[in-house]
């Protein structure tokens, strides 16, 4: 989920349960939901609807979920990145193993703005 309005409705739904509640949201790229919503305001938000874990899920892989959870710093937290291909034994090594696969793959991006830019300009 990416909008705060969303999950409250689904943690409020999932309390009626009686059992503890994880909530997790998406953040992309820039670290924020594509409604604009920082870790730090979903942290805030989740735990003050009464989730027992938050965390993020989904995204563009591990790499970016650890550094969502890294911002986050507060309490329970969950992470569930994008499904990769083979089985994950340790999540905690696949996540920082693909840090620097997230970095080099943000670099070129980076490098085909730069070129594109560079061709409107001419």
């Amino acid at each position: 989920m990416s909008d705060l309005s969303e999950i409250r409705a689904a943690i409020e739904g999932a309390k009626t349960s009686g059992l503890p509640v994880v909530a997790t949201m998406t953040f992309d790229v820039n670290g924020h939901t594509m409604m604009g919503v920082s870790p730090e305001q979903a942290v805030e938000a989740l735990q003050g609807w009464g989730a027992a874990a938050v965390g993020g899920n989904c995204g563009n892989g591990p790499g970016e979920i650890l550094e969502v959870i890294e911002k986050k710093a507060a309490g329970q937290e969950v992470a569930r990145p994008k499904a990769a291909a083979g089985k994950v034994t340790d999540l905690m090594e696949a996540l920082r193993a693909s840090i620097e696969a997230t970095k080099k793959e943000r670099a070129a991006t980076a490098e085909v703005e730069k070129r594109r830019a560079r061709r409107a300009a001419v």
